[in-house]
């Protein structure tokens, strides 16, 4: 099967959308307004990327969302199925958990079927296959609206020069599913049970807090320095490599409040802070909440998904190492 999907294997960035997207994203509530925004913008053509690999019958994919952020999930390609995260729209079209099943059709093809949280309603299929001369990515879906009706949306990737995924790199994925947009009026990404790992809230808010103060580089990043400001407060300072969007270093500020079990780290370039994330600590079961704040201060969700994700990730490390 790895070999049938040779040519799958690699980055790709979203070249263009077409199809009933009106419908499918009127069925999701989308306000005209905000398609019309959509529109102009291409739906994220040029934008959007994504990553997939396929490693001894599993497939791997990871999106980058333009205003979004990050998504990533992995199933398994027999037909059995799967809980993943749901990010197709996002931003505009609300993250949610769903289920997948996926398998290798008899043309070489990538069919899938999507179905809600409660595996009562098909939500789409898809089929996904390679050009022949492995350079575009196509997608075509069928969605089924909320009224009974179906729309078909094509989406055309083309590959890029970018590193590939590793197995390496996906086995040091997030071990939980993290979703965002939980509650609709106040947006927050919160994170599946942690109880496997952590034995209580105190013992996850200890490693969270070592993983804060060691935190590791992330792509484009080359040094970090932690700054002790009091037993509450402290700053990453992070230095970048040349070119990025950021700058040549940005400040992660953060205030915890031990007792209450939660946080905030504020993002700071050039002394201006851009963004601001508020975490916390849940029980029944033990789990992590985590939503932004923009500077305008809209609270938004989505950018906190990756953000939950990578924290996890190195709770999780520093738990093992103890």
């Amino acid at each position: 099967m790895a070999e049938q999907f040779t040519g799958r294997t690699g980055c790709w960035i979203q070249e263009e959308v077409t199809g009933d997207l009106t419908e499918w994203l009127t069925s999701e509530n989308v306000s005209f307004v905000m398609r019309q925004a959509a529109w102009v913008a291409g739906y994220g053509s040029e934008k959007n990327r994504y990553s997939m690999l396929v490693d001894d019958g599993m497939l791997y994919t990871e999106h980058l969302v333009d205003r979004a952020g990050r998504f990533r999930s992995s199933f398994k390609l027999d037909g059995s199925i799967t809980k993943t995260l749901l990010c197709d729209g996002a931003p505009l079209v609300p993250l949610r958990t769903g289920w997948i099943s996926g398998k290798l059709a008899a043309d070489g093809a990538l069919e899938f079927v999507v179905y809600d949280e409660k595996q009562e309603n098909m939500i789409r299929e898809a089929k996904c296959f390679v050009t022949e001369d492995g350079m575009k990515h196509i997608t075509e879906a069928k969605m089924f609206l909320n009224d009974g009706t179906e729309a078909f949306i094509t989406t055309t990737h083309r590959r890029t020069g970018d590193p590939p995924l590793t197995i390496q790199d996906c086995s040091a994925w997030c071990p939980v599913i993290v979703v965002g947009d939980v509650n609709p009026d106040l947006k927050s990404a919160v994170s599946e049970s942690l109880e496997k790992f952590f034995t209580s809230q105190s013992a996850l808010m200890d490693c969270i807090e070592y993983a804060m103060k060691h935190k590791e580089l992330a792509p484009g990043e080359k040094s970090v320095s932690c700054h002790h400001i009091s037993d509450t407060e402290f700053t990453n300072e992070v230095t970048l490599t040349e070119g990025s969007p950021l700058g040549s270093l940005f400040l992660l500020r953060y205030e915890l409040d031990k007792q209450a079990l939660q946080w905030k780290a504020a993002l700071v370039v050039d002394g201006t802070e851009k963004l601001t994330y508020f975490c916390r600590i849940l029980s029944g079961p033990l789990r992590l909440e985590c939503w932004v704040v923009l500077a305008d201060g809209d609270r938004v969700s989505a950018p906190a998904v990756s953000a939950l994700e990578e924290l996890i990730v190195a709770a999780v490390r520093r738990l093992r190492e103890q």
